[in-house]
């Protein structure tokens, strides 16, 4: 019996390295799915604690600004923390006072931090101008 000089298809040695760059091209793009996976869920959490923290700032539109610090959760695990205190400009800030303050008018500084499972937090930061004659 005689052999062919030629033999149709592929050897061991090719087999296993045509294997290892598969799976080498398999490891690299499942790591970019579940890496863009996870930023998708944080982009997600940080959309909610946004919502949360504008929600908070929506109920002191009509409100009286009661001062002081309060905090809560949400059902969702969102834990907010709100801080009402009176506007003072300190001297590292320039430029005049957004608003004149004197015996009629108040200005107050509004802080709205919201975390989720100790991680970054969101903050939500404004003034809100309260009239001191007015019966609220």
């Amino acid at each position: 019996m005689t052999r062919k000089a030629t033999q149709a298809g592929f050897s061991l040695l090719e087999a296993v390295i045509a294997l290892g760059v598969a799976s080498y091209a398999l490891v690299a793009a499942y790591g970019a799915f579940s890496g863009g996976a996870a930023n998708l869920r944080k982009s997600n959490d940080r959309i909610a604690m946004m919502l949360v923290a504008e929600e908070q700032l929506a109920t002191l539109i009509l409100s009286d600004l009661p001062e002081g610090v309060l905090t809560g959760a949400t059902p969702d695990g969102y834990e907010w923390r709100r801080s009402i205190i009176p506007y003072t400009q300190d001297a590292t800030q320039a430029g005049p006072l957004p608003l004149p303050i004197n015996d009629e008018y108040a200005l107050f500084d509004i802080e709205i931090t919201v975390t989720k499972d100790g991680g970054a937090p969101v903050t939500l930061r404004t003034l809100k101008g309260r009239s001191l004659n007015d019966p609220r």
